[in-house]
């Protein structure tokens, strides 16, 4: 007993004497900053707690696993305890004013998120919006949503083929945007196929072989995209089916190894896609068009490189790389000390104002006024200007930083609570306590899944908007082909 408390002592002794050690260097405005962010992503688990509901995908609970997590508390620590280097604070001088002050933003926009969710302003706006459920056989879903599949399949493969597609986008024409928002078919397609397969209480092996292969043909697609991002929404689309498929009935264990899962893919988009782009773009430029079978060879390439490993990083390295990505401080940052210094600049190319314009344009389509411009060139602009960058990469801004560029501290306050509210309604309008139908589901995932925090601030309304156009389209072609029938219903309150 003498020798475990004298080996306790010693521990204890020599945990004191490191902590004193670091905490010269230890910034404790931004570890105060990030204490904040976890007491932000405490209030959704402990109201679910106080429900005895799990959903992976509430709307704060996401927000906070897709985005405060990684590209808040990760990185703050990492820059604030580790010494971290990023790569973009050498455009400032010093970096822990910066730091400090896209921390507190950052705290300050996401405390109007929260804010803006918890108003009762979208429980009652929700309550304004019809509310019905189609009552359709699981089997006729499963049909319908292979069907849809393969005709999004079929638009992807034409635009990949066209250089019209993801990374290997080449070329812009009158129709590319209604091509691609007609695209997420495939997605929408596949959910409908998994969400139905999960319904079906006696599966035959033949419903498993044709559920399996759609979704080797999505891994395949996605691939074709060339986004780091991609087999995380492959497994993100299957987890979000079965969740609403279980839904009310899933508890936060089984959930676990999904959450690993998605982490695992991550990880994996990472390395295999950071080393497609190096290998696409040493193999052609990348406004010139490569073909399904070209891209299908340098995937070959990657994998085989990837097992020579004198050309591999270590894991260190690929963990200092996989948080370089997480950039929306470092972003943020820049915008905080480079914005009014380049705001005439922005208004040269055309990116002043841009969330109002945004929010114009996505109204006309391509097909109507060609001369329209191109709203995903806001981040490359975004990139060039802040970073003093040549090359073709865009660069997340952030919902925040956004709204910071657009209308300063009132416009982050005020665009946050907004986000908050239409947060609410898509919850409460579409989410109750018991099953959910098709329509729930699809309309809930993918409206849910426009809403990019990491990146910019109207994509809720612009990619959210042509998503429910297609949904729409997608939902009554079911409902008039199937003869299914409109059903009301009131379900429990929500958060």
């Amino acid at each position: 007993m003498d020798v475990g408390l004298v080996s306790l002592v010693g521990f204890a002794a020599i945990v004191l004497l490191k902590i004193n050690a670091i905490s010269s260097r230890i910034d404790w405005l931004a570890i105060a900053l990030i204490a904040g962010h976890l007491i932000l992503i405490s209030v959704p688990l402990l109201e679910m707690h106080r429900r005895g509901i799990f959903d992976l995908f509430h709307p704060l609970l996401w927000a906070s696993l897709s985005y405060v997590i990684p590209y808040i508390i990760i990185k703050a620590a990492a820059l604030a305890l580790f010494d971290f280097q990023s790569g973009f604070f050498h455009f400032l001088g010093s970096l822990q004013p910066f730091l400090n002050q896209a921390l507190l933003y950052m705290l300050l926009g996401n405390t109007a998120l929260w804010i803006g969710y918890y108003l009762p302003l979208g429980k009652r706006a929700s309550r304004r919006l019809p509310r019905f459920k189609m009552e359709i056989h699981e089997k006729r879903i499963f049909f319908w949503g292979f069907g849809f599949l393969l005709l999004g399949v079929s638009i992807t493969l034409y635009l990949s083929s066209t250089g019209q597609y993801g990374y290997s986008l080449s070329e812009v024409t009158k129709f590319l945007g209604l091509f691609q928002t007609l695209s997420k078919l495939e997605s929408i397609g596949l959910f409908m196929m998994i969400w139905a397969f999960l319904r079906i209480r006696n599966r035959p092996l033949s419903i498993w072989l044709v559920t399996a292969i759609p979704v080797g043909i999505f891994v395949v697609m996605r691939m074709l995209s060339g986004g780091r991002s991609s087999l995380y929404s492959v497994a993100l689309l299957l987890i979000g089916a079965y969740m609403y498929a279980k839904y009310p009935n899933v508890r936060i264990r089984s959930t676990l190894p999904k959450l690993l899962l998605l982490i695992l893919t991550i990880v994996l988009g990472f390395v295999f896609f950071t080393n497609y782009r190096t290998l696409r773009t040493e193999y052609t430029a990348l406004d010139n068009k490569v073909s399904i079978g070209e891209q299908m060879s340098l995937w070959s390439s990657v994998g085989s490189g990837l097992f020579e490993s004198d050309s591999n990083p270590s894991t260190g390295e690929w963990v200092e790389q996989i948080i370089t990505r997480f950039d929306v401080l470092d972003s943020l940052a820049l915008i905080l000390a480079r914005a009014d210094e380049l705001k005439t600049q922005e208004q040269a190319v055309g990116i002043d104002n841009n969330i109002l314009k945004e929010m114009f344009w996505t109204w006309v389509p391509r097909f109507v006024y060609p001369a329209k411009p191109m709203i995903s060139d806001l981040n490359l602009w975004i990139n060039r200007l802040y970073r003093d960058s040549p090359f073709m990469s865009w660069m997340g801004q952030s919902a925040i930083g956004d709204l910071y560029r657009n209308g300063r501290t009132v416009a982050v306050i005020i665009g946050m609570i907004v986000l908050g509210i239409y947060l609410r309604v898509l919850k409460e309008w579409l989410v109750g306590g018991g099953k959910l139908s098709i329509t729930e589901a699809l309309l809930y995932y993918f409206l849910l899944m426009e809403i990019t925090l990491p990146t910019n601030y109207a994509s809720f309304l612009t990619n959210g908007m042509r998503t429910l156009f297609v949904l729409v389209l997608s939902l009554v072609a079911v409902r008039v082909l199937s003869g299914s029938r409109h059903k009301h219903g009131v379900r429990p309150e929500t958060l």
